[in-house]
């Protein structure tokens, strides 16, 4: 087993190391993103997921309040 030592400098210095590693790897994400129909497909799937089970979990009661008058009372649809 070897011992490695560490001097202060080191130790302050990981943080950002790893936080940059995190920046470069989100950088080549957005990338891909806006470079490949099929990720931002992927990504707008995703949300729209995401916003579909949010909008399940309102209580239907509430719908009715919908400025756009989409499950409302008033019968109107867009």
């Amino acid at each position: 087993m070897r011992c490695v030592s560490t001097s202060s400098s080191d130790l302050k210095f990981m943080p950002l190391t790893k936080e940059h590693e995190e920046t470069v790897a989100k950088i080549y994400r957005y990338e891909d993103i806006l470079e490949e129909r099929s990720s931002m497909a992927m990504v707008i799937s995703k949300e729209l997921a995401d916003i579909r089970k949010e909008y399940e979990k309102t209580p239907h009661r509430n719908r009715e309040f919908c400025r756009c008058g989409i499950g409302g009372k008033t019968g109107r649809g867009v």
